[in-house]
């Protein structure tokens, strides 16, 4: 669904890796074309339904003639991932407050 559109479609919200919401100046596109740097970030992307996907995003920055010209994006649908490695870090949680509440008694 987001092919053809840009990040900046009102009707997406993207987010940080910690779920606060990015500003356009944190999209890697824009930190590469500051940097002139590779570029690369995990972002979450809301559709209007709420459901939320993540992408591991990769921005280089092609120079001609000794002048940045352009940024080429890519970007990974890591979201089964991400999810997987969310449930084994509260489940690692869970296991810890677990043997400290039966090693305290």
């Amino acid at each position: 669904e987001q092919r053809g559109r840009t990040l900046s479609d009102p009707r997406w919200q993207v987010v940080g890796e910690d779920g606060s919401r990015l500003s356009y100046a944190d999209y890697p596109a824009y930190r590469a074309l500051r940097s002139g740097r590779a570029e690369t970030a995990l972002l979450g992307v809301e559709h209007p339904t709420g459901e939320r996907r993540w992408l591991q995003v990769k921005a280089q920055p092609i120079a001609e003639a000794g002048e940045l010209r352009y940024v080429v994006v890519s970007f990974s649908d890591v979201t089964a991932a991400h999810e997987t490695q969310e449930r084994l870090g509260r489940e690692a949680h869970f296991r810890r407050t677990l043997l400290e509440v039966v090693t305290a008694s």
